[in-house]
């Protein structure tokens, strides 16, 4: 008896496809009913609150009050996390930016409940016992609550519950590796499909022409149920290119098509609009105006704090500079700064004075270091003078460690992207020292991870990544490796 040929089992229905048939949630479906249940359990929690305090105090007319401001603690709660896109953070692996972002959006709703009273002149009437116990529920369950559901949805993306977009890569086969690991398409149940160009017609024939390729494409396409259609376009077809998209409006899935040549140019853009005109942002000044100046705020109050408290210090190591060695107290050296501006840094000399005019990085055990040098660089007192650079606007408590002019010019020709590294004013310490790339650097390799260390600081600045650096300045040993 001859076997009936094998069907391929149709793929179970994603995104757009779902909302279609109603039948399997998505993502979007998800977090409508995860927002949902948040509300009402922060409203349950608001009001079982005040009935408790209601049961205890037995106030007079207030119950409809409590009831609307528990409603509203409930409404605002999800509003403002709606607003601030905080159901996204549910895709993260870790719940920790989703749990905090809540706690903040519940104690935002209390601000504002608390105005209200007191505008509407229910303060007396409205009890602070009954508000404050609210207000320690409500962070208690949108905690709790957030902790659960970010571990069932996590659970539900795992066993193919919810299922996301799914999205189709069409292109050259030897291009795939390459787009996919550039584009990073991150997030739960995203699924990721490729279609090759040529594509195969229905009797297993290559497509050749650009009407058959684009016949070929759109039916894989329907097949493959898209809700997004990426193609990696190869500029040398252009004919091909015209055809195929014009195909792709055909199919109810969103259409876009990314440069091949120029994906590493165009991948991080996006539109913005400077002086009137949209353009494409292909890279963001390293630190906002706001950053800026909260960042030059920050190096002003600490460096001056700092010279107020450690003068004795600086003092006792001149004094100990001056009675080992013959010399100035001060060696000044010039490095790059900030837009690679020359800047001429100080430190404790912590070496014998040397007319060599040839630079030569100090290493360990180097000769030339005195002894109360090695001393003075072994704890990094040699580096306190820099306080009165960053005072002075030259350099800042955190930042990438400031190299001398020829000691840079080694190494810009070797590593890609080297000055970007200037980008922002040089650190008394820095992400790269705290992580052990400090001191000699005689190798290509050693001064690549200390690069990339500095790039990465630019990139991920914010006010505590700096309180994060300086803490582990002073307790983390890593900072302490290879000083001396």
């Amino acid at each position: 008896m001859d076997r009936a040929p094998a069907v391929a089992p149709k793929p179970r229905p994603t995104g757009t496809y779902v909302l279609q048939r109603f039948y399997v949630p998505t993502l979007t479906a998800a977090y409508v009913t995860i927002a949902l249940f948040e509300s009402l359990a922060i409203t349950a929690g608001a009001l079982a609150t005040a009935a408790y305090h209601a049961s205890l105090h037995r106030p007079s007319g207030l119950a409809a009050l409590y009831v609307i401001a528990a409603m509203f603690v409930g409404l605002s709660e999800i509003a403002i996390a709606a607003a601030f896109h905080q159901f996204n953070l549910i895709q993260q692996p870790t719940p920790h930016r989703y749990l905090w972002s809540g706690l903040a959006s519940v104690l935002l709703t209390f601000v504002l409940l608390a105005s209200l009273l007191f505008l509407g002149q229910f303060p007396q009437a409205y009890s602070r016992e009954a508000l404050l116990a609210q207000l320690t529920i409500c962070c208690g369950v949108i905690l709790a609550y957030r902790a659960i559901a970010h571990r069932r949805f996590k659970a539900a993306v795992a066993d193919g519950t919810i299922h996301g977009r799914r999205i189709v890569l069409i292109g050259r086969q030897v291009h795939f590796p390459d787009y996919s690991r550039l584009l990073r398409f991150t997030g739960a149940g995203v699924q990721i499909i490729h279609c090759q160009i040529p594509p195969r017609d229905r009797s297993g024939r290559p497509c050749i022409t650009a009407e058959t390729i684009a016949s070929a494409l759109v039916d894989q396409c329907r097949t493959l149920q898209a809700d997004d259609v990426i193609l990696l376009a190869d500029e040398t077809r252009d004919s091909e290119l015209s055809v195929i998209t014009t195909s792709f409006r055909e199919i109810p899935a969103a259409i876009y098509v990314i440069p091949r040549r120029t994906l590493s140019v165009w991948a991080r853009a996006h539109l913005a609009e400077i002086a009137g005109v949209v353009a494409y942002s292909l890279e963001k000044a390293p630190l906002s105006a706001t950053a800026l100046a909260v960042k030059r705020g920050f190096d002003l109050a600490v460096s001056a704090l700092a010279v107020l408290l450690l003068w004795p210090v600086m003092l006792a190591a001149a004094i100990a500079i001056k009675l080992d060695s013959d010399g100035p107290v001060l060696f000044a050296q010039e490095r790059h700064g900030y837009n690679n501006q020359p800047i001429r840094v100080l430190k404790f000399r912590s070496m014998q004075v040397s007319r060599d005019a040839v630079f030569r990085q100090a290493t360990r055990d180097d000769p030339r270091i005195t002894r109360v040098g090695r001393w003075l660089r072994r704890t990094s007192i040699d580096e306190l003078p820099q306080l009165f650079n960053i005072l002075r606007g030259e350099m800042s408590l955190v930042g990438p460690r400031p190299h001398a002019v020829s000691h840079n010019e080694m190494f810009i020709p070797e590593i890609k992207l080297f000055s970007r590294r200037h980008n922002v004013k040089p650190g008394l310490t820095g992400w790269a020292q705290v992580n052990g790339y400090r001191g000699e650097t005689d190798t290509l390799d050693k001064m690549i991870r200390r690069i990339e260390c500095d790039l990465y600081y630019i990139d991920h600045w914010s006010l505590w990544f700096d309180l994060r650096i300086l803490f582990l300045t002073v307790f983390s040993m890593k900072t302490y490796t290879n000083a001396g």
